[in-house]
């Protein structure tokens, strides 16, 4: 994974993103996110993935283009996990 710079959004969010269109975005106080991704085809699904504890969310299938939104479950640290279709 390579460092993501089509990322903005509250705090400090940092993202690393590789070849085949995996993304994670690290949130350290929650908050939100936008991300500027390139074209995909077929949809993309995402997850929330709270590192204090090791387990994920449920995953979801986010809607829109290649501007996406994501908003953290609280205001502690999360990653999003963002995933090809």
């Amino acid at each position: 994974m390579q460092p993501f710079d089509g990322v903005s959004g509250d705090d400090s969010a940092l993202a690393l993103a590789d070849r085949e269109g995996h993304l994670l975005a690290y949130l350290p106080h929650g908050g939100a996110v936008t991300l500027d991704l390139p074209p995909a085809p077929g949809k993309r699904t995402a997850c929330w993935f709270n590192p204090r504890t090791g387990q994920a969310e449920p995953g979801f299938s986010p809607e829109g283009g290649t501007r996406l939104s994501f908003h953290a479950p609280d205001s502690q640290d999360w990653v999003l996990v963002l995933c090809p279709g």
